[in-house]
């Protein structure tokens, strides 16, 4: 057995550093209202909040022997707006009525880093950019004369011209990589509301979000195109099969499996939600009260404002195949698992309980 001249060994985090903390300079201004005997109060709030030193894993050079290390070196901002209104519309003895209501946007950009990019993941951090912006190969398309799967070209790189003239090419590796869209929200929030008759009282708490993709690599995963053994999703029932077939799924083919699967913006999904965070039912009998909650949890879609569990429940009822059915639930920030990345029904929990008045 002969020994290489040279052995060389790679560490994936080079050193010790001593962290500081993080700096953050807040330049607020806020408007606050009460109206109408204080039956209706709320708020108006322009935020600036800028952060530096932030830790950022920083890449360096093979010649080093270390994949990264971690540094003090980034600076950025969040500027944004925040609405809320609180009302009473019915305040008596016996009943009361309370809805209260709020929104916020915002904006984030990196104003400094310590080189001109970091590429981690499915981002790429630029001065400029915002450090939730995703950064990925550009899907195509399936071509309709033989179900390959086609990404947009590098410079230089095509291997084949659509009838658009567009230059495409079938290997990821020379795939065009750039921005797709940002995992921060249009605008996200909250709803409340209380209703009172004596002593029984209902109330609820929803949550909700609108805008802002996530990367769907659970879905990613269901959608390979053909390992042995491996389950698949029902969508697969829209693949290629045949010259002329239009459709956005390749053909089966479990030797492009890497090629077809590669990671890439087809993977992005509306992260839209409205959460029932809980309603609440509670009686107050003769000093104990009781209150039972129901919690719920519903993805969205932003352009049809439809339940996107609903519309999977609709593709189980009419879709019949002996492909072995995943039924995807979409990813959506929804607070109802503790594991956002787990595809579960949109949970549901009821909990009673009773407490003794002090």
């Amino acid at each position: 057995m002969t020994l290489p001249e040279r052995i060389h060994f790679k560490y994936d985090y080079k050193g010790k550093y001593i962290f500081t903390l993080g700096g953050r300079a807040d330049g607020n201004s806020r408007f606050d209202y009460t109206i109408w005997n204080n039956r209706v109060n709320g708020s108006f709030e322009y935020f600036n909040r800028v952060s530096d030193n932030l830790i950022f894993s920083v890449p360096l050079p093979l010649s080093s022997g270390f994949a990264s290390t971690t540094r003090n070196v980034g600076s950025m901002y969040n500027r944004g707006f925040e609405i809320a209104i609180n009302a009473d519309v019915i305040r008596t003895k016996d009943v009361t009525w309370n809805i209260g209501f709020n929104a916020t946007t915002f904006k984030n950009q990196i104003t400094k880093l310590p080189q001109t990019e970091i590429i981690s993941g499915t981002k790429k951090l630029m001065v400029g950019r915002s450090i939730n912006d995703y950064w990925l190969r550009q899907w195509y398309g399936v071509d309709a004369t033989d179900g390959a799967g086609l990404y947009l070209a590098n410079p230089g790189t095509a291997v084949r011209i659509t009838g658009k003239g567009d230059s495409v090419v079938l290997n990821p590796t020379n795939a065009k990589f750039d921005y797709s869209g940002s995992a921060i929200p249009d605008w996200y929030g909250g709803f409340t509301t209380s209703f009172r008759y004596r002593n029984l009282t209902l109330s609820t708490l929803i949550n909700w979000q609108i805008g802002g993709l996530t990367y769907d690599d659970t879905y990613a995963a269901y959608m390979h195109s053909g390992t042995y053994g491996a389950s698949l999703h029902t969508d697969m029932l829209q693949r290629w099969q045949k010259p002329g077939d239009i459709t956005t799924v390749p053909r089966m083919d479990n030797a492009q499996t890497s090629f077809f699967g590669a990671t890439r913006d087809r993977w992005l999904t509306d992260a839209s939600f409205l959460n029932i965070q809980n309603i609440t039912f509670a009686w107050d009998f003769k000093g104990r009260e009781f209150i039972a909650t129901f919690s719920f949890c519903i993805p969205m879609d932003q352009n049809t404002g439809r339940s996107r569990f609903v519309r999977s429940i609709m593709k189980k009822i009419l879709t019949h195949s002996h492909i072995h059915h995943i039924y995807h639930i979409p990813i959506s920030p929804c607070s109802c698992h503790p594991d956002r990345s787990i595809y579960t029904a949109p949970m549901s929990q009821w909990t009673l309980k009773q407490q003794q008045h002090k």
